[in-house]
């Protein structure tokens, strides 16, 4: 037996794997009507099969997550706060990631800001003085 084979025959019966051992036999020789009501070897719908508990600091964040925190980080000098803050704590990493994310956003925004405020200024100035 080769190792892919034997690695599935081992594994059968374990969680994720749904290999049965089983052919497509049937009692009378015939082959694709077999006496199995789960043709396919898919997991019935109704079973519980092993689901990985996620520890809470690695619980990835919700769509309505982002969305939320993307608002509240939008508003001028709360968004600011709330930003650093999450930026620094460890409760969850996904939130403490995109909390640095759009802090960057907003320090590299705020740079552009100032590059263009000081050449606009800059421009007036000399404009003015002519």
């Amino acid at each position: 037996m080769d190792n892919y084979n034997r690695n599935n025959y081992e594994n059968a019966g374990q969680p994720g794997n749904f290999y049965n051992g089983q052919n497509n036999y049937t009692v009378n020789g015939n082959y694709g009507q077999s006496q199995n009501p789960n043709p396919g070897n898919f997991p019935p719908q109704n079973s519980n099969f092993y689901q990985p508990q996620i520890p809470n600091n690695l619980r990835p964040l919700s769509m309505w997550e982002y969305f939320g925190y993307s608002i509240l980080f939008c508003i001028p000098v709360i968004g600011l706060i709330f930003a650093i803050v999450f930026s620094f704590s460890n409760s969850n990493i996904n939130r403490r990631n995109f909390a640095r994310a759009q802090f960057c956003v907003l320090i590299i925004c705020v740079v552009i800001g100032l590059i263009l405020g000081l050449t606009g200024a800059l421009s007036t100035l000399i404009y003015s003085l002519n």
